[in-house]
């Protein structure tokens, strides 16, 4: 990936956009709640986060699916990076929200 994170390529959904999405690997996705998961995710060289906490909300921008690769369109349902006052380097990936099923 040259040194650019996957959040700054997640806003196109042409083939480099979904070449460099494979690079990437969301590892684990536990739902907590309808509206909250745990993620773990690694882009090799790049970041890693373990159990980083991602909301649910509308898409703001079109994107690519972060774990599916799937197309994401603006206004879709779907999980996010919680941003809080440091934003993370993939602040602006999405999992579409059908993917993180609740259990109980």
């Amino acid at each position: 990936m040259a040194g650019r994170a996957l959040s700054s390529i997640l806003a196109r959904s042409d083939r480099s956009a979904r070449s460099e999405f494979e690079a990437t690997a969301v590892r684990s996705v536990e739902a907590v709640t309808a509206t909250t998961a745990l993620v773990e995710w690694c882009e090799r060289g790049v970041c890693y986060y373990a159990e980083r906490g991602w909301v649910r909300s509308a898409a703001k921008r079109d994107g690519i699916c972060a774990l599916s690769g799937a197309p994401i369109r603006r206004g879709d349902p779907v999980f996010r990076p919680r941003a809080g006052t440091s934003p993370p380097d993939n602040v602006r990936a999405m999992i579409i929200a059908d993917l993180i099923v609740v259990t109980s």
